[in-house]
């Protein structure tokens, strides 16, 4: 939990609106429960989607093919 003046500097530090845009989620964590929380979205699609979801391992993966 993060106070509201908090989401504030966080919000300048990931340059909402205009570089992130900041929504509420609903995510399930490993322990099935359910909670809302705020992320983070980049407004320009870049990158991969990792199909496993597990980066480390994708990076792992990526290291060991090169």
């Amino acid at each position: 939990e993060v106070s509201p003046q908090h989401i504030d500097h966080l919000d300048a530090f990931e340059g909402h609106p205009d570089w992130y845009r900041r929504e509420l989620i609903e995510a399930e964590l490993e322990s099935g429960a359910r909670v809302r929380c705020w992320v983070y979205f980049c407004l320009t699609p870049q990158g991969v989607v990792v199909p496993s979801g597990d980066y480390a391992l994708h990076l792992r993966w990526k290291k060991a093919s090169a």
